[in-house]
């Protein structure tokens, strides 16, 4: 109930807040693309919406072998 896009350098999320599945700290519904201000500024590599959650493969610029996990 819930959807992610991603560009090189920022992620968005909207749908249903519900469990704080879109990242932006709180459980509010969002019904238009809203980036997630915490992954700002990282090499996003990937991104994937579950049912009740979400993760992201994002690295510093040009740090490729530092790539981290997050999930919320």
């Amino acid at each position: 109930e819930h959807c992610l896009a991603m560009t090189s350098h920022s992620v968005f999320s909207w749908g249903s807040g519900d469990g704080n599945r879109l990242g932006h700290g709180d459980c509010f519904d969002r019904w238009l693309p809203e980036g997630i201000d915490s992954l700002n500024g990282l090499n996003i590599l990937d991104v994937s919406a579950g049912m009740w959650h979400s993760a992201c493969i994002a690295s510093p610029q040009r740090k490729l072998d530092e790539a981290q996990v997050f999930t919320w």
